[in-house]
């Protein structure tokens, strides 16, 4: 969906790229934790999955969308970005 609406819109200078992220430290990340029963040792094997060796932050996040949102990436379009950690090379 993400190639065929960017060929379809580029001619309206409308970009379309879909960003795949790993896991991003949120609020229901930290309640998912807390609700495991074991805090400390779920948010360690969200770390151990991602071979950077930790999870990402909102405003990592926020950073590359607004990246991608900015005349620096005007050229960007038709992609799938993996923004995980490393988690898909995996």
């Amino acid at each position: 969906m993400t190639r065929q609406m960017a060929i379809e819109y580029a001619r309206y200078g409308i970009r379309v790229n879909a960003v795949a992220l790993g896991t991003v430290d949120t609020p229901i990340v930290q309640w998912s934790a807390e609700q495991s029963g074991d805090p400390e040792g779920f948010l360690k094997m969200l770390r151990d999955d991602h071979p950077i060796g930790r999870i990402a932050s909102a405003q990592e996040v926020a950073c590359f969308f607004t990246y991608l949102a900015s005349d620096f990436a005007t050229f960007f379009t038709g992609s799938i970005l993996s923004m995980d950690g490393g988690l898909i090379a995996h």
